[in-house]
């Protein structure tokens, strides 16, 4: 088994974080927002800054005997580092200007060209522009070292406002014409709450709150460029009868629906009718198409789950009027004051192709074995009998949301499946919390027993499969869409990575299955999460084209070549995960593990790296006890 070290490959990386570093600048970042920290680390990167959070006793080791030792006096609360071997100024620079709006960074002090400068010190620092700032100035009178200097650069900022004004004023105040994005037409009438744009689709986000009576109706709109409009409504306070939708239409047209005794689709003309599908699809014969999720009751309880009455799901009514038309009405019942009723109107110019397996017949697959439902504010999955609350009918929401995957998938064939998409990333996109997480706000026994960590927590596995929908709508979708939203969320994961991750004897990196805001007990690392995460920073990077994601699942990458061996049991089954101490425990779920590893392989095929040997090693011995046990399900490859 392998020997996880925890000291000694820290202290070597950041002895090479400052070999030949011109400076190095501690701050304290305590109470950073996750906006406010990407926006930080993106300047600093941009500036080929490194930036990066170490434990203060692994620098303290690190920088003794070196030039940086009078750093180790302010060693003291949450440290971070910032590094540059090619601008002397850059880190303090680019922190002081961070520094002034936001309240809680603050310089300690650093250490430029070999010389130790104090909190003041390091502001004065700070001032001095960059060396090509310098070299324009000054006509290449800073051949001199640059703590030569920072005395007539201060006394210059002083009385020409500092050239980072200068350059401020000299940049344009807009981009050129030919590169600002276009701007949407608004429809008559109307203006957005929000426009989520990309480099294919435009959605204009219209919400609004109604009043009727003893309840409200909520509503979240998504208005696509291609016609189709999404439409999120919520159901909340008192009253036995809610009307969601009521529309006349003066044309012929035929109902769809899903015969649950027959298990199977129906249609009919349109007429008199009364459906209780989870979906019902009115098409017109002008194309004109209303998919209708019908209602759904829940009841709010503790920690954010809810509990489903299925004996209060809605109903739509068709009804043939006497000058030939047919009024289409959706209604919700049963609404009590601790309860919500969610249901989704989406209406496009066109029809649905009934030739293949279109996005109604996913919604009904997903809804009718009673593992998964849409609520207005994101999926929710049949709570596990260990979650805190849990009973029959209790679900919770959660980041990895299966439905979203299967729309995705569908985009190629089904018109309707990018404004369903739209809808269900944004909505998981307001969940994210101020940390940059989807937290998983139930309570976990086992959790709260084993590591003290309470509801809210963060699942390292739901929020990597969210980040993947995220990376395959873009792909799908055009950049830009959610670039912001899993901006927020890698710089969480690269901060928790930095601050939690358990070291392996080559540098490897081990990152915990779970996180939680309160202190913690540190808890295990399974493969599965190891090697989905390192996948999807893979897939980040090269949409992104981040650099510092690739270095991070190399890392990662690294640990699972480090950790190889101690993996397999006697078996030939995987453990589980690994423990912070290097012990291995439990035997691994029937062949998940084996999928992450194969698609994880299968990134890397083309790069002949030599990990393929270790992951081909763990993907073997596991397809052994697999066929052993007559287990299916796994990937062929």
């Amino acid at each position: 088994m392998a020997k996880v070290e925890l000291k000694q490959p820290v202290v070597n990386e950041i002895k090479e974080l400052l070999t030949d570093a011109q400076s190095a600048v501690l701050v304290s970042y305590r109470g950073i927002t996750v906006e406010q920290d990407t926006a930080m680390r993106k300047e600093l990167r941009e500036a080929d800054v490194e930036y990066k959070v170490y434990k203060n006793t692994m620098i303290r080791f690190a920088i003794q005997g070196t030039e940086f030792e009078a750093l180790a006096d302010d060693l003291k609360g949450p440290t971070a580092i910032a590094v540059s071997k090619t601008d002397a100024t850059a880190p303090a620079r680019i922190l002081a200007k961070h520094v002034k709006n936001v309240e809680v960074l603050e310089m300690k002090s650093g250490v430029v060209e070999g010389t130790f400068y104090d909190k003041d010190g390091i502001q004065v620092i700070a001032s001095i522009p960059s060396r090509d700032e310098l070299l324009a100035k000054f006509l290449g009178s800073i051949q001199s070292p640059i703590t030569n200097f920072a005395r007539v650069i201060k006394q210059i900022a002083e009385q020409k406002d500092g050239g980072a004004a200068e350059s401020e004023a000299a940049a344009p105040a807009e981009l050129p014409e030919e590169e600002a994005p276009d701007e949407p037409d608004e429809p008559a009438g109307r203006t957005p709450d929000r426009v989520l744009t990309s480099t294919k689709y435009t959605a204009e986000v219209y919400i609004e709150t109604t009043q009727y009576g003893q309840y409200q109706i909520e509503s979240r709109e998504y208005a696509v460029s291609d016609g189709v409009s999404a439409v999120g409504l919520r159901a909340a306070g008192r009253g036995s009868y809610i009307r969601f939708f009521d529309q006349t239409v003066t044309e012929a047209g035929t109902v769809w629906y899903y015969d649950k005794s027959a298990g199977d689709w129906r249609s009919q003309a349109l007429g008199d009718g009364l459906y209780a599908s989870p979906v019902v699809v009115v098409e017109l014969a002008s194309g004109q198409t209303y998919f209708l999720a019908l209602p759904r009751t829940f009841a709010l309880r503790e920690n954010g789950s809810r509990e489903y009455f299925p004996e209060q799901d809605g109903i739509l009514r068709t009804t043939k009027l006497r000058d030939g038309g047919v009024r289409i009405t959706m209604d919700g019942y049963g609404l009590a004051p601790d309860c919500v009723t969610d249901a989704l109107v989406l209406t496009a110019p066109f029809g649905l192709d009934w030739s293949v397996d279109n996005c109604a017949k996913a919604w009904v697959t997903y809804v009718k074995n009673g593992d998964s439902h849409w609520c207005f504010d994101g999926y929710f999955r049949k709570s596990p009998s260990n979650y805190i609350p849990s009973g029959t009918n209790y679900y919770y929401c959660c980041a990895a949301s299966y439905c979203i995957r299967g729309y995705l998938g569908r985009m190629s064939r089904c018109k309707e499946a990018p404004a369903l998409v739209i809808l269900s990333l944004d909505t998981m996109s307001q969940r994210q919390n101020q940390y940059g997480y989807v937290p998983t706000t139930p309570g976990s026994e086992w959790l709260q027993g084993d590591y003290g960590i309470g509801p809210g927590f963060y699942d390292t596995r739901f929020n990597t499969d969210l980040l993947e929908l995220y990376i395959s709508a873009t792909r799908r979708l055009g950049k830009g869409m959610f670039e912001e939203t899993m901006n927020r969320y890698l710089a969480f994961f690269s901060q928790v990575a930095d601050t939690s991750h358990i070291p392996t004897e080559n540098g490897g990196w081990l990152i915990p299955d779970y996180w939680h805001p309160d202190e913690i007990t540190a808890p295990h690392t399974s493969l599965n999460h190891q090697a989905s995460e390192c996948l999807a920073l893979y897939h980040a990077a090269d949409l992104l084209n981040r650099k510092d994601l690739r270095e991070l699942a190399d890392r990662m990458l690294l640990a699972i070549v480090d950790t190889g061996s101690g993996w397999v049991m006697p078996n030939h089954n995987l453990y589980y995960s690994i423990k912070p101490d290097g012990t291995y425990v439990e035997g691994d779920y029937p062949y998940l593990t084996y999928n992450d590893l194969y698609d994880l392989r299968k990134y890397l095929s083309s790069s002949e790296r030599p990990e393929l040997e270790t992951l081909t090693y763990l993907m073997g011995e596991k397809l052994q006890w697999m066929q052993n046990n007559g287990v299916t399900g796994y990937e062929k490859g």
